[in-house]
């Protein structure tokens, strides 16, 4: 890890994470990559935490960073439907190929990851990501330090 690069433990959080989601590349809809898988997890277990609103927009700030570096990511966008997803995929991997937009989608996981460890600290960010390798249950809420949820 380079000490002078703040965004190198985010770059390596992003990578264990694609490490960890090579076996399940049959789980992505419509691109095949561990990338896009990785993207698809931390996308769903944020938007458990923070909405699907606020999902959105840091993913469609996220894709903005990574599309100044990666013209395959060009034809991409964020989608209105909720959760929110990545659209144009195919139009991008027609006109690009599989590897130049995994590599997009990893740098937009990489910017994702980079604006929560801004936003809520390197521990916490850490810790989302790790959730969304964990499968746990969709729109669970943790107990409270009391040992009950929120709105029991």
């Amino acid at each position: 890890m380079n000490p002078e690069d703040p965004a190198a433990p985010v770059r390596e959080l992003a990578a264990q994470l694609i490490a960890r989601r090579r076996d399940d590349v049959g789980d992505a809809p419509q691109h095949g990559t561990p990338g896009a898988v990785a993207l698809e997890r931390l996308s769903a277990e944020l938007c458990r935490w923070i909405g699907d609103e606020g999902c959105r927009v840091l993913l469609s700030r996220a894709l903005t960073r990574a599309q100044r570096g990666r013209p395959a990511l060009a034809e991409l966008r964020v989608g209105s439907e909720a959760p929110p997803v990545i659209e144009g995929l195919e139009e991008g991997l027609a006109a690009h190929g599989p590897a130049a937009v995994a590599l997009g989608l990893e740098d937009t996981m990489i910017a994702m990851l980079d604006l929560l460890r801004r936003l809520i600290g390197e521990d916490l960010t850490t810790r989302l990501a790790e959730r969304s390798t964990t499968g746990g249950a969709p729109g669970a809420i943790p107990p409270t330090k009391k040992g009950r949820r929120p709105n029991d």
